[in-house]
């Protein structure tokens, strides 16, 4: 298989990838890695602890060199198990080795695409994707879901306490500077990180019991989506924010 699967049966067996959607390809596309794939073992079952059909490649030899290996998995969820505002299933891409390397066929494709080829959702054609994703690479997983993503407050100049409980984050989002404001707890110290989306920690600080406003600049920050983990004594509260340029 190159490194896709469809809703239906199908009687394309053709390596020619092409970017999501498009009338050309087989219908019903589930495409976490398709390109020109050969040898390896392609392995298939349910997971009755994860309620989840998993198809999984692995070992497969990429035939622009036939020497790259390429393991990844497609792990469709139950939705009577795993449930979403929509009832729909969740669609999980898993890569544990990946390397793009097809510079002469338009590298690979990835993402999903609907019954009639007419909607479709594109992770990466061509080594081109949204500036709001990252690369594809060893270790990543990618997740197609109904349900929304995490709230956020975003605003430009307006302060807006999203914690309780004693501490209190008050965040101001806009296109250079973020401010956190800490409520004292005695005897805890708050510790602040940020992470990028790629799970890597961008900033970590730690202030001992009291109170403190920090503003932070964020000029130098890329564009795009970050967590932040507040931690204070046993209280715990996450948020996402967006930094974007004018």
């Amino acid at each position: 298989s190159n490194g896709w699967l469809a809703f239906d049966s199908t009687e394309l067996f053709y390596y020619r990838y092409w970017p999501i959607p498009s009338p050309l390809g087989p219908e019903r596309l589930v495409a976490p890695f398709w390109d020109d794939l050969t040898g390896g073992h392609v392995f298939v079952g349910y997971v009755s602890d994860l309620h989840a059909f998993v198809v999984e490649w692995a070992g497969v030899l990429n035939r622009f060199d036939n020497s790259t290996e390429e393991t990844f998995e497609v792990l469709l969820f139950d939705p009577q198990h795993r449930q979403t505002a929509t009832g729909d299933g969740e669609i999980v891409f898993q890569y544990l080795e990946i390397a793009d390397v097809d510079t002469l066929e338009n590298h690979s494709t990835v993402g999903i695409e609907s019954h009639d080829r007419s909607v479709g959702l594109q992770y990466v054609f061509a080594r081109r994707h949204s500036q709001f994703v990252d690369d594809l690479r060893s270790g990543r997983a990618i997740k197609f879901t109904t349900d929304p993503p995490d709230s956020f407050f975003f605003g430009v100049d307006e302060d807006r306490p999203i914690i309780d409980e004693g501490v209190k984050l008050r965040t101001t989002v806009i296109t250079q500077k973020l401010t956190f404001e800490f409520q004292r707890v005695p005897s805890s110290p708050i510790r602040l990180e940020i992470y990028d989306v790629s799970g890597r920690s961008v900033l970590s600080r730690t202030w001992q019991d009291g109170f403190e406003r920090l503003t932070l600049n964020l000029s130098d920050f890329p564009d795009g989506v970050y967590l932040a983990r507040l931690e204070c004594g046993r209280i715990r509260r996450h948020l996402k924010f967006v930094k974007i340029s004018r």
